[in-house]
């Protein structure tokens, strides 16, 4: 995990696993829907995705993220 200050200096705001679970139930309203999360740092919110759908190989291209942070990324992936 990236130091504090960094972390700020970038904007990064970590969401609990339990607001993420709150927001995709609402978000997400079928099986078809694509879930993009244009800066997903520790992954809460695509992990609640695909506790919604299914697995990985189910959700197959309706999920995508991305983030620049190199390090959080290759923790997350």
């Amino acid at each position: 995990m990236n130091h504090p200050i960094e972390a700020k200096q970038r904007g990064a705001y970590y969401t609990y696993s339990r607001v993420a679970e709150f927001l995709v139930r609402w978000a997400v309203r079928t099986d078809e829907d694509l879930v993009m999360d244009p800066s997903f740092g520790e992954g809460v919110f695509l992990d609640a995705v695909l506790q919604k759908l299914g697995s990985r190989a189910s959700v197959g291209n309706r999920l995508f993220g991305v983030e620049i942070e190199k390090n959080t990324y290759e923790v997350v992936v």
